[in-house]
Order: C-alpha cells, then structure tokens, then sequence
C-alpha cells in the first residue's frame, strides 16, 4: 500500500479532456439518475447513472443504460448482464467496477496473471472488454475511461442469485497501541469465503474516514491495515472503533476491532537529589531533570531537542546550539539515565497540573508532533527573590 500515511477522499482527477469534451459535445445533457443506495438494474434506464459513494448498482440481465455509467468514489457497480451505451462506464479513482462473465480479452488494458482484474493503461482512449456474460451466450462489450492504473475486477460466473454465501471477515482481537509503536503496527485482519472461485476485496474505515481503497485479499485470507500508513491526527490518542469490510461483489460485510491508543509513560525525576522540588521561575537559571532508564527503556537514546517540560524544550549553549543533556545512573541502579536541563523563564505556569509539572518526549523537535512518552513529577513554584 502506497504510505500516503491519509484517509480516501477522492474523485476523479482526470477523466481527460477530449472524453469531457466528446461528452459535451453530444447534445444537451440527459437527465441523470442518482443511486446512493442499491439499485438492480433488470429493463432499460434511457438516461445516465451516476452511483455516489456508498451506492451500488447491479446490472443484470435485460438491464441497460442507454448513457454514461459514471461510478464514482466509494461507489460498487456489479456488471453481470446488459450494455451500457454513452461513453461505457467512467470509474473514478476509488470506485469497485466488477464484471462477471468468461473468455475476457482487453485493449488498452492489462489482465494480471490470476485473471481476476485488468489494469487500465491509456487516459486518452477507453479500454474495451469483451467475453461473454455468465451463460455463455450474450457477448460482453464494454467501455471504460479512467486515469491509467485504474484496475476493474473480473470475476467467473458462480451460479443463479440466492446461491451466495457472504464471505466472513474477522479484524482481530482488540488492542492497545502506544503512539511511539503506530508506525511499525499492522493490524492482522482476515477474510474467508465458502464458495469457490468468489474474488474477495477490502477496506478499512472508522465511521466515515476510509483508512484505505477496496483492495483484493490476500492469498491466504490477508486483509491487513498497517497504521503506519495512516495521518496522525486520524489516530490521536484515545479509543477508536475500525471497521474492517468485504466484498465478494454480492453481499459485503463487516467485523469491528477496538484500538486503544495511548502514550507511553517514562519516569522522571526533577532536581534529582533534592525535595521538594522547588523551582524560582524568576531566577533565570535552569531546571535538571532526569529521564529515568529500566530494564526496558534505554533513556539515553532519547533526543534532547524532542525533550520538553512544561513546554519549555531543553536549553543549548554555544555556536553549534548543543542542548544541555548527560547521561549518568542518578538512583543508583546501574542503568544510565539521561539528564537534561530546562530553562526555567521558559516554564509555562499554565501547563503546571496541581502542583505536578509534565514532560512529554515528541516524535520531533516540534510540538505539533505526536507525543511518543509522558512524565510528570511534584513540582513547588517559589516566588522570585525580592
């Protein structure tokens, strides 16, 4: 999956110029007919079908579309029957365009090796399939503009409708994820069908943000998301339900998964040695505070410049601005811990929690970046010596 790290939004970015053009340019615009929801198409339909994102449309035998079938962003269109006249079918980046039949042959496309779809390949002239619909007996010509790469699913006829046994999909056991772990977490989602010769496709989503497009499943069941591709501010710390949902092309459905995200804690210690921890924010001095290592956390490994406390970051002194960090064991434990020092005129009071004083470790130097660990330790504010 491309680590474009968004949720999918998406329309379509081109649909070239001389195919608006020859659209234009065939007469007044016809009536379009909108589908948001399901619609089985059996007999004529004399206009264009537009399907908008979480519609579906099933063209069965005896259907037909007189215009364009425009299958937009989030859209399904299941083509097992019928023609489509106007330009064929224009399929926006996103949309799951599927056609049942046998014997497929494309130009201006590519069929991968199982069979099971086609990549489209030239933006400037439709990719024509043709075969046969399932029977074997009424020929499959169909049109389809998109931007090249786009892939259109070709699924082998299985059987009359009511046949179908859904697929089952499983997004794992539920599970808790520091902030500094996201990026290297994939969460191991599956999915199964009982009948032969089904092509399964997925996607995850929370609520109305999709985490990822309609993609085939695996090999083996794989329908995985990886975290890492995901924008930050789409996982902020908290509890986050995702859904994972899937498709054999005729029933679709869903499992949920319950993602805790949390912040790492670390231990900290502020003017080690000394209690109560008195600070003179008056005194333009600087503030130590100890990053506290154990068995599991190396502190030392830590940047001083992603090190803040009570939104001030760690002071630098000389030309090449080095931050004032050691590192020496301050409990006597034998682990070495890292040490840095604050300046306190760039303590902000306002972050000071009840008489406790927070550190945060950021992903970056920059604050607006995600938290990765967290500490706080008793902190006693003196006024300014008169």
């Amino acid at each position: 999956m491309e680590k474009n790290k968004g949720f999918v939004r998406v329309g379509f970015s081109t649909i070239l110029w001389g195919v608006l053009t020859i659209l234009l340019c065939a007469g007044p615009p016809a009536i379009a007919l909108d589908v948001y929801g399901t619609l089985d198409i059996e007999g004529p339909i004399g206009e264009s079908v537009h399907v908008y994102s979480g519609g579906t449309v099933n063209l069965l035998s005896g259907g037909s579309i007189a215009d364009t079938l425009w299958a937009w962003s989030g859209s399904t269109v299941n083509i097992k029957a019928g023609t489509i006249g106007g330009l064929g079918v224009a399929v926006s980046t996103g949309a799951t365009v599927t056609v049942t039949g046998t014997d497929f042959a494309v130009t201006n496309g590519i069929i991968d090796e199982s069979g099971t779809k086609f990549t489209i390949i030239d933006i400037y002239s439709p990719a024509v399939l043709t075969g046969l619909y399932e029977g074997g007996v009424e020929a499959i010509n169909l049109s389809f503009y998109s931007d090249p790469g786009v892939e259109i699913f070709l699924a082998a006829p299985t059987g009359q409708p009511g046949e179908n046994t859904p697929p089952v999909a499983d997004a794992g056991a539920d599970l808790t994820v520091f902030t500094k772990d996201i990026a290297s977490t994939v969460i191991a989602g599956s999915a199964t069908d009982a009948d032969e010769g089904d092509s399964l496709l997925y996607r995850w989503v929370e609520g109305e943000v999709e985490f990822t497009l309609w993609a085939p499943v695996g090999a083996n069941g794989e329908a995985p998301l990886d975290l890492g591709t995901i924008l930050p501010e789409f996982l902020g710390v908290g509890v986050h339900t995702l859904t994972l949902e899937v498709t054999d092309n005729k029933d679709t459905v869903s499992d949920e998964v319950v993602l805790t995200i949390e912040i790492a804690p670390v231990s900290i210690d502020i003017k080690p040695g000394s209690y109560p921890n008195t600070v003179n924010l008056g005194s333009f001095g600087v503030v130590p505070v100890a990053i506290l290592s154990t068995a599991e956390f190396d502190a030392t490994v830590l940047p001083p410049e992603n090190v803040y406390l009570a939104g001030a970051g760690v002071a630098v002194r000389g030309k090449g601005n080095k931050c004032l960090a050691t590192e020496e064991d301050v409990n006597g434990d034998g682990l070495i811990d890292l040490v840095v020092k604050v300046e306190t005129e760039n303590l902000d009071p306002g972050e000071f929690q009840d008489g406790w004083a927070v550190l945060r470790i950021y992903e970056t130097s920059d604050q607006t970046s995600p938290v990765l660990y967290e500490g706080s330790d008793e902190i006693t504010i003196v006024p300014p010596e008169g």
